[in-house]
């Protein structure tokens, strides 16, 4: 007999002979207690139900940033025409409301154009939805744009009249403003109505 097996210990199973019991396999029970812990993600996937609702309170500021600036620019179109009344009240009334707005039809304008750019990154998987905020996000910029580079600089200028004397030049002025407001409007309401439309076809 080989010393082996006198030791009465099973050098392949670990155990005594006649212990009937299924071998340990050592390397099965490192490896299971290795196994990696489960991470998850902070990313919230697209279908997910947190994903949707951030989704849908994203959109829903997005339509209601453009909506109030469309509807501010649809307000002027019926009923501030400079030309329907004469250059004095339009200075002196213009004057006066422009103080007031001039700081949240920046936000709205501004924020709304922002938010449907983001909002066509977070929809980039649906293409009808993303289509739209494109189209939406480029109008709404065309309407900002000409905020900025037109309608302003006359603002301003038109801050420094005199009521009660104006420059020989005022119409043209007015005039200029009139028909550069109307280009924004159709850029404003056109984005406005995109953003519908998303909330409608959007999954």
């Amino acid at each position: 007999m080989r010393p082996s097996d006198q030791s009465g210990i099973s050098e392949s199973t670990g155990k005594a002979p006649g212990d009937l019991s299924a071998p340990v396999h050592n390397e099965h029970i490192a490896s299971s207690s290795r196994q990696p812990t489960r991470l998850y993600s902070s990313h919230l996937p697209p279908n997910s139900n947190e994903g949707v609702i951030l989704r849908n309170v994203l959109l829903f500021f997005t339509a209601l940033l453009l909506a109030l600036t469309a509807g501010r620019a649809f307000w002027v179109f019926l009923g501030e025409n400079p030309f329907n009344m004469s250059g004095r009240t339009y200075v002196e009334f213009f004057q006066q409301l422009d103080k007031a707005i001039v700081i949240p039809i920046a936000v709205t304008g501004i924020g709304g154009t922002l938010l449907a750019g983001i909002s066509a990154a977070v929809y980039r998987h649906e293409r009808p939805a993303f289509y739209l905020l494109v189209a939406a996000c480029a109008l709404a910029a065309g309407g900002s744009l000409v905020t900025i580079l037109v309608n302003v600089p006359i603002n301003n200028r038109l801050a420094t009249w005199n009521a009660t004397a104006l420059p020989p030049d005022y119409q043209n002025y007015l005039r200029q403003w009139w028909q550069w407001h109307q280009v924004r409007l159709v850029a404003m309401f056109s984005a406005m109505c995109l953003v519908f439309a998303t909330m409608l076809v959007r999954r």
